[in-house]
């Protein structure tokens, strides 16, 4: 029945979701290739960008890159 609302609901556990979105952002971070490692370069890209520290989206994709394969980012995040 319809009351006003949507009758269609998904079920999904949260911390499992979130357990797993982190799990897949530390390998990124360990250099492991994939969707969250191009997820992370794409959206640091745009930042770099954005701030003008970069002069387009190709050099920023690529100073991103060269963090996360130095190993820099990770050591940064684990010093946090």
């Amino acid at each position: 029945t319809q009351s006003g609302g949507d009758d269609i609901a998904n079920a999904f556990d949260v911390d499992a979701v979130a357990a797993s979105a982190a799990h897949a952002g530390m390998e990124a971070l360990q250099g492991k290739t994939g969707p969250a490692r191009d997820a992370l370069i794409y959206a640091a890209a745009l930042c770099l960008r954005h701030l003008g520290r970069a002069a387009n989206l190709q050099t920023a994709a690529a100073m991103v890159r060269t963090v996360l394969d130095s190993g820099k980012a990770l050591a940064h995040f684990k010093a946090a």
